[in-house]
């Protein structure tokens, strides 16, 4: 089951240097971006972006160059956020879709 949640997590939240994700690998890393008291999300515009001091992280929100990224750190923000989509748990119990999913596609079962 865990590789059916990695790869969830990875197809539904793929890892971009712009909405949910950005987001999210803002407040791993604290980056320290303005935020909207309206929304609650940061700016990430490239004004706001090219403020921050260099680094790896900055470059990654300036191009998008998810090979910045460590694959590590990718997995861990996309599991997260799919972890927030699912209640807090990696997959729901009570879903047959995705059960099917883990039983049938991942382990072969017919």
């Amino acid at each position: 089951g865990q590789r059916w949640v990695v790869d969830q997590a990875l197809k539904t939240f793929p890892v971009s240097n712009k909405g949910i994700w950005a987001n999210a690998f803002v407040d791993r890393y604290s980056l320290n971006l303005p935020k909207s008291e309206k929304t609650g999300k940061y700016s990430i515009s490239k004004r706001s972006v090219e403020q921050l001091e260099d680094g790896w992280q900055k470059d990654f929100l300036l191009t998008g160059n998810v090979d910045l990224v460590p694959e590590k750190e990718r997995v861990r923000i996309s599991l997260s956020l799919w972890k927030d989509l699912n209640g807090g748990y990696y997959f729901n119990v009570q879903s047959s879709s995705q059960l099917a999913d883990i039983v049938f596609k991942y382990y072969g079962e017919e």
